[in-house]
């Protein structure tokens, strides 16, 4: 497991059952491109691009390569500024 900045948004034009989805922000570990299976409860008491500091792991889902956190996992509301320190270094 390993922390990491991730961001909500709306997946307009993607497959999935939820409204509000999670991705983690480029320059980091993993790839932008990926999925985050997460807190419901954190999608959905934010505003849709509020940046999170999680921690996650890289699962493989039925062929899939995803990020996830357990749902009861603590994460931290994070700013821009703070987003963009962590993944500096």
């Amino acid at each position: 497991m390993k922390d990491i900045i991730v961001e909500t948004y709306l997946p307009i034009g993607e497959n999935s059952g939820s409204k509000t989805r999670v991705r983690p922000l480029p320059g980091q570990w993993a790839h932008s491109g990926l999925k985050v299976e997460c807190s419901k409860a954190m999608r959905e008491r934010y505003p849709v691009g509020t940046k999170f500091r999680i921690n996650a792991r890289l699962i493989d889902r039925e062929g899939t390569p995803l990020l996830y956190s357990h749902y009861n996992a603590d994460y931290k509301v994070v700013s821009e500024e703070e987003a963009a320190a962590f993944i500096s270094g």
